[in-house]
Formats: structure tokens, sequence, C-alpha cells
């Protein structure tokens, strides 16, 4: 196996396929070695394979493998494929179907990897900004030191610090938009780290019992520990109250929110009704919902998006919109519903081209897709 050229399709699914060999152990030596030594330097392929290896046992692989060898399982799905592909294809219906669990008519699994690739579609243009409470907008996308208000301001392309807060001044916005993520360090001590199109109204300097800032998208954030004044995030769709803790919060649709944590303890309010999580729980209020559900989460997974890779978990379709919006800064359009609504799981790699992901998508499915004249992404 010669280390394979990830911004090509055909090799991502030689290395998936060596993947799922190793995994069954019917992989040969030589392959086995050449795909330890890419485990070990690419990144995204760690990532992957250790998705892989969450996802299932090496003894349920090879019953699920056994399981699927007989060839009439596979006749009511037709696969062809020009150029003389269909041994290939009928392999990766086969792995999908596997590591999906269900049917291949159910569920999708693609797998979209490259560390080593072009320009993303879209690539990002608007900056990063700093709103201050009077109105004031300063630019954070290059590095440099900006006097304002009192306070001194450090920024970075990836960051963003201050001190001299001593008058607290109001509240300060910041705005990440599509296609960025950001982190800024709080007088307290606090570190937040923005997701893509996401913002952050904080104050310069926390007076009063409590701590508290308003988050609109999502974020990761480690509190500084202080019981005396506990830390509050605001949301449009609840409240969470900590004292000290590292958590996650996504907040990107209106009337939803979901906080996952990490370490420490969190008091999530919403709908109306109050939950307290320890670490490993997630916390969940949908639009519309009267209730709070609680479960145990993956945080490798949840937290995969500082890392610029990100895990669809039998996700419908109709969640590519506001992702690749936020993401790539690129409007979508389903123009089937029931397209819409079909659900996949899969990985994507952030700097992956969105034309690589829809040709990876519309190679597992029956979707098709184009691009207007306005550069809007149309799903059918």
């Amino acid at each position: 196996m010669n280390p394979p050229d990830m911004s090509s399709y055909k090799d991502r699914e030689i290395l998936f396929q060596r993947m799922i060999e190793k995994l069954s152990g019917s992989i040969s030596e030589g392959d086995e070695q050449a795909l330890d030594r890419l485990i070990q330097t690419d990144e995204a392929v760690k990532q992957l394979w250790r998705h892989l290896q969450q996802s299932f046992h090496t003894g349920d692989l090879q019953d699920k493998m056994a399981r699927f060898e007989d060839d009439d399982y596979w006749k009511p799905m037709p696969v062809t494929h020009p150029g003389g592909r269909s041994h290939k294809r009928a392999f990766m219906l086969k792995a999908a179907a596997i590591l999906a669990g269900v049917s291949v008519g159910g569920y999708l699994l693609f797998l979209l990897l490259s560390t080593r690739i072009g320009r993303v579609s879209a690539p990002p243009a608007a900056e990063i900004q700093l709103q201050l409470a009077n109105g004031q907008t300063i630019g954070l996308s290059r590095q440099g030191t900006v006097k304002a208000k009192g306070v001194t301001l450090f920024s970075t392309s990836e960051s963003l610090s201050y001190a001299g807060s001593t008058d607290a001044g109001g509240i300060n916005t910041l705005k990440v938009p599509f296609g960025h993520d950001y982190k800024i360090s709080l007088s307290d001590g606090t570190e937040i780290w923005l997701n893509a199109a996401t913002q952050l109204q904080f104050p310069f300097r926390f007076t009063g019992s409590t701590r508290e800032i308003t988050l609109d998208g999502e974020a990761y954030l480690q509190v500084a520990g202080d019981a005396t004044h506990p830390f509050i995030v605001h949301t449009h769709s609840g409240t969470i109250r900590v004292l000290g803790t590292a958590f996650n919060i996504n907040s990107y649709e209106k009337g939803m929110i979901r906080v996952s944590l990490v370490s420490g303890a969190v008091k999530v309010q919403a709908a109306g009704r109050e939950v307290q999580l320890s670490p490993g729980q997630e916390a969940a209020c949908q639009p519309g919902a009267d209730r709070i559900t609680v479960q145990p989460f993956e945080a490798d997974h949840r937290l995969s998006w500082r890392e610029g890779i990100y895990y669809f978990d039998n996700a419908p379709i109709q969640e590519l919109s506001g992702f690749f919006q936020r993401w790539y800064g690129l409007s979508v359009t389903i123009d089937n519903a029931g397209v819409g609504a079909e659900r996949f799981s899969g990985i994507l790699n952030r700097r992956q081209p969105v034309e690589e992901f829809m040709k990876a998508l519309k190679a597992t499915t029956e979707l098709d897709y184009f691009f207007d004249k306005d550069s809007v992404l149309h799903i059918k």
C-alpha cells in the first residue's frame, strides 16, 4: 500500500478499505505496516482510525463481514459504476452498511479526509470583529495591539486577550463570521473557543456577585474557578450556571440548546426546567420541547470542531444547509424535500473542498447537485 494522495477520492476509498481489512483481521502484512505509518503521521487519518475503532470491536466486525458475504443480500442494490469499479463500489456499500449498522438503503457513510488539498470552495471573506460598548468596531484578523476605552487589546488571527480593564464600561460583542474560529481570554482567566458564525457578548471586567456572558452559536469554555462568583452563560434558549468547569455549548438553531459537560458541574435551565450535569453528560432541549433530555456523549466527537473535524451522526441531509453556511459561507437550497430528510453518518475535514464533499455524497446516494450562477448550492 503506497501512501495515498488524500486529494484523490479513489485513494480515500482504498484507505477506508485497508482500515476495514485491518479491523477484520484480513489485511496483508505490508499493507498493515503502511497503514500504521500513515495513522502515526497524518492527523486526519488518525482521527478516522480512532472513530472506526470506537464504532465496533474487531470480533463484531468479523461477524458482520461474514453475514454480508452472501451476494444474494446485495442483489436488490444495483451496483454499477463507469470504468469497471463495480467490485470496489460493492465493497464500499458493504462497509457502509456494516458501519451504519443498518441496510444500505437506510443510512449512508462516506469518509471525506484531506490534510493536503487545495482551496476550500468558498474561502472566508469577512473578518473577525470586536464591537465595543460605544459602537466602535475593531478588526481582529491580524496581529496587533490596540488601546480603546482604557483597555489594551492584544490580538492575533487566532486569539484575543486584553489588560487594564479597570472600568467595566458596558457590554462588548465579539463576532466570528463564517469560515473562522477564534479564542478569547476573559478578565477572570476564563478561556472561550468560538466556532464559526458565533457571537459572544461580554464585559471587559466582571462586577457584582456573578460573571455573566451571552452566546449565540457554538463555543467551548474552560471557566476559571470562583465559587463566590458563579459563571452564567445566557443563550436564546436557556441559561447555564457554572462554578468552574469545561463544557461545550451549541445554540445555533433558534429554540435549541445542547450543553456537553467535560469536567466540573453545570446547571442547565431551559423550557421551564432545570437539570444538573455530571462530566460526560449532555443536556439538550429541542425547539418547541417542554423538557430537557440528558444522555452521555463522546467528547472526541463533540469537540472535534476545534480541530477542523466534524462528525455527522445519523444526520439529515438538510443539516448540511446550516453547516455549509457556517464553515464555508455557502448558501444551500434543498430542491427535493425527500432528499433533505434522508440521513447519513460520516466525517468531514474542514479543509475538504465543498466540491469534493458533494462528489463523494453523490457517489454514495441517489441525490444530485449543482451550483447556480449565484454560487448557491442546490441539492436534489
